[in-house]
């Protein structure tokens, strides 16, 4: 029998696969929006929603698509 040790991620690694999910969300979000998808769109402002709710000490990504979606609206 062999055993396989079980790492913790380093607060980097952590670090770097939360902001791979927050430009993958936004990444959706202007997909969806270029074209004109509404279900993606709505898919993509729930999962912010979802993320920002699960992490209140962290910068809010809904945040993030209402700078895009408010200077794009100025333009």
């Amino acid at each position: 029998m062999s055993f396989t040790l079980i790492t913790t991620p380093s607060d980097g690694e952590i670090a770097e696969a939360e902001a791979g999910v927050r430009a993958g969300i936004v990444t959706d979000y202007l997909a969806a929006k270029r074209t004109g998808n509404r279900a993606g769109i709505a898919k993509a402002l729930l999962a912010a929603m979802s993320l920002d709710a699960a992490n209140p000490d962290e910068p809010a990504v809904m945040d993030e698509i209402d700078a895009i979606r408010y200077s794009a609206a100025a333009a």
